[in-house]
């Protein structure tokens, strides 16, 4: 993924995280959600890239967005966990379900051939 894909999808996934955010009543701006997601992922691209130790920065980071969440929407720390963590499940659940029927697919369309 290249930069200017990588700054693109920045700001699709805050604009997404800003719509569960209005979902779940927070009374932030769009740059409010954007900031909290940029600055919450600075220990991820300080620290994510050793192995073994990633699950840190990336628990770290993911503290750090739901407090920023919490404090630039006014909103509890449970209603900005969900609004952090709604759209992560959300689409690793649809990665996931995609994966699955494309291999179920092409494992089908093997099968057939042999």
């Amino acid at each position: 993924m290249n930069y200017v894909q990588l700054l693109i999808s920045t700001f699709i996934f805050a604009g997404i995280v800003h719509l569960f955010a209005i979902l779940f009543k927070g009374q932030g701006k769009y740059e409010d959600t954007y900031k909290s997601l940029v600055y919450g992922s600075a220990p991820i691209l300080m620290f994510g890239w050793i192995p073994f130790f990633a699950i840190i920065p990336v628990l770290y980071s993911l503290f750090i967005e739901i407090k920023g969440i919490t404090k630039l929407h006014n909103v509890s720390m449970g209603r900005a966990a969900a609004i952090v963590l709604t759209p992560i499940i959300l689409i690793s659940t649809l990665i996931i379900a995609l994966y699955t029927i494309l291999y179920l697919y092409i494992s089908q369309m093997l099968s057939n051939v042999s």
